[in-house]
């Protein structure tokens, strides 16, 4: 059987969607529960994953490398100040179940490189930002990558997002982030 739900509170089923997909001329129909060593594979079980940073077990659920594609946008360009300059990628508002510092592999139009990705609402600059941020500095790379839209796939989750007490701090601990990913690209 499937457990799909959808709506305000989930409160609408299957038999709802395939009514109102009829109402547009659209097939919709069940199908099975997909499931994984017993247990079903959901949305829930892949942003519970996900928080965990657990991308093994999530490329198992997925068949795939968990990624996120956006296009670049204009930021504050505070690592550009901190000479760690970065992408960031306009996630329109959307709720992600990432949050912290990542090595990640990102695609660009020119080429594939490593990177290290923040996902969060930078606690140290002491904005209220109500939502995610995904900002992604790329290793041994220069140039405008404004207007592009990357792909950037998530490794390994390197740290929580913490506030530091100052910018010096931070920009010190972006240096052990870049250094932590590419120790996990050398392996």
């Amino acid at each position: 059987g499937s457990l799909f739900n959808f709506g305000c509170g989930g409160r609408a089923g299957i038999e709802e969607l395939i009514r109102l997909a009829n109402q547009w001329g659209v097939t919709a129909e069940a199908i099975d529960d997909v499931q994984l060593d017993g247990e079903r594979i959901s949305s829930t079980l892949i942003r519970r994953l996900l928080s965990k940073g657990d991308f093994a077990q999530v490329k198992r659920c997925l068949g795939r490398e968990y990624a996120i594609a956006g296009e670049v946008v204009h930021g504050n360009e505070l690592g550009r100040r901190l000479q760690m300059p970065t992408a960031n990628i306009n996630l329109h508002r959307k709720c992600v179940p990432l949050h912290g510092v990542y090595a990640v592999k990102v695609k660009t139009q020119g080429g594939a490189y490593y990177g290290v990705a923040n996902v969060g609402l930078r606690p140290t600059l002491g904005t209220a930002l109500q939502y995610s941020l995904l900002e992604v500095h790329l290793l041994d790379f220069a140039g405008d990558l404004y207007g592009q839209y990357l792909e950037i796939t998530f490794i390994k989750k390197i740290r929580d997002e913490f506030k530091f007490a100052g910018l010096e701090l931070l920009k010190a601990q972006l240096a052990k982030d870049e250094s932590a990913a590419r120790l996990i690209f050398s392996k």
